[in-house]
Formats: structure tokens, C-alpha cells, sequence
């Protein structure tokens, strides 16, 4: 697990990029709880943490592909490949990932 930020650092509704052991990021701040997903969008290489959030996902801002914030799965095209999804724990007010395999 690598410390990624502080929970003070998100708002609610909020998402951000960081960079994980050479690899980009993005943790979301929804109903409470924590979120990691890869930070570049699988159809067109954009930075989704420039993106928004809307019901769960996370939207890219380059074409609006939509992504489950929880499972990575496609919910709007024009991307068809997923995101890889990263374990997120809490540690006081330390916000932890673990990358995952891809």
C-alpha cells in the first residue's frame, strides 16, 4: 500500500490525479468513500482526473467516455476497454492504494 494523500485533501464529489510508483492515478471522493482508477482513458490517452463525476463514474472530458468508479467497466462508449481499479484503504486520515496487476 503507498500513501497517496491526505482525506482533507478531497472534498465530496471531487476527483484528482496523482502518480503511484510511475503510474498515474486518479482517487475519487464519492458518498464518503475512496476510489482509484488509472488516470489515462483507455480510448484516447486524456487525463480522466480532468474529467468529472456523475452516478459512481467518471467521466473523460476529451469524449465523455464513462467509467464505474468501483469496477472500471465501460457505462458509455466510445470506450470499450476498462480501467484498471486499485484497492483503497483508509489509515486515519491517510488515503493508502495498492495498484493493481493492469
Amino acid at each position: 500500500m503507498q500513501e497517496v494523500c491526505s482525506v482533507d485533501d478531497l472534498g465530496e464529489g471531487e476527483v484528482e490525479g496523482f502518480e503511484v510508483e510511475d503510474t498515474k492515478i486518479l482517487i475519487a471522493r464519492v458518498d464518503g468513500g475512496f476510489y482509484s482508477l488509472d488516470d489515462v482513458c483507455t480510448h484516447a490517452q486524456c487525463s480522466l482526473s480532468d474529467g468529472w463525476l456523475e452516478d459512481r463514474s467518471v467521466v473523460c472530458p476529451c469524449h465523455s467516455a464513462k467509467f464505474d468508479l468501483e469496477t472500471g467497466e465501460v457505462k458509455r462508449s466510445p470506450a470499450d476497454e476498462p480501467e484498471p481499479v486499485h484497492k483503497v484503504t483508509v489509515e486515519g486520515d491517510r488515503v493508502m492504494v495498492e495498484l493493481s496487476d493492469g
